[in-house]
């Protein structure tokens, strides 16, 4: 199933907020506790007073609790970042803020209870980046990966003239192609994603999104049992070896 890319791209304002799932529940939605919520404009230069000042430019840092609205849950979730004011009539102008960092952290797609700890704790760790650093949210995802092919097998080392030496990610996924041709394709495709990640800063949420997506259909294939085809976009990455940009 598809992502909800406006879900996790999302900014708030004050007085409302995209329905992020809880965390801990998963059933109920976070909801802004505006007695917590505290922010700073961090611009204020003397130049404000100017003709030349636009309201746009103005740019906050903030803090903030949200609260699981599932009164059996009720989790608490602690939430950082920043803002900015955006026109929205030739007079009025509004604020709104990104966030940057949740904890505990919004869980994206549900991760399988009978995945090995190692390949949980690298989407976890992704999870916690994806808001505030888009490449090294990737590069956990990267990590997952390697995981994965531990976790099946795969080597990750050879002994050349009695000499040990790591086989690289690609090598290794090669290898598993033997066993697992299919899975092995969507592993190639977020290694390119997460190659991206590893030696530029323009990876995009987006990106990350592409890698979710099909990584859970991985996971779902490997420790779940529902068997996925792979989607289009799994062809597209590994045709270009590269993350996609033109989206519709």
């Amino acid at each position: 199933m598809p992502i909800d890319r406006t879900l996790w791209k999302s900014y708030f304002r004050k007085d409302r907020a995209p329905n992020w799932p809880c965390p801990k529940c998963g059933s109920g939605v976070i909801v802004l506790q505006e007695e917590s919520f505290r922010y700073f404009e961090i611009n204020a230069p003397p130049s404000k007073a100017s003709e030349d000042w636009d309201e746009t430019w103005t740019t906050y840092t903030y803090s903030a609790m949200f609260m699981c609205n599932n009164k059996v849950c009720a989790t608490y979730i602690a939430s950082c970042g920043r803002g900015g004011r955006s026109q929205v009539d030739i007079y009025e102008y509004e604020d709104f803020y990104i966030p940057e960092y949740f904890f505990p952290e919004l869980v994206i797609f549900p991760i399988p209870k009978t995945c090995p700890q190692s390949v949980a704790e690298a989407i976890t760790c992704s999870f916690q980046l994806f808001f505030a650093n888009s490449a090294s949210s990737a590069n956990h995802i990267r990590t997952c990966i390697e995981n994965i092919l531990t976790d099946k097998g795969v080597k990750r080392f050879s002994n050349k003239l009695g000499k040990r030496r790591p086989i690289n990610l690609h090598n290794r996924i090669v290898d598993y192609e033997k066993t697992n041709s299919e899975i092995a394709k969507r592993l190639l495709a977020i290694k390119w994603l997460g190659n991206m990640g590893s030696h530029s800063s323009e990876l995009t949420k987006d990106d990350v999104l592409d890698a979710y997506e099909i990584l859970d259909t991985v996971l779902d294939d490997l420790y779940v049992g529902q068997r996925k085809a792979i989607n289009k976009k799994v062809v597209l990455i590994n045709q270009r070896r590269r993350p996609l940009r033109n989206r519709q």
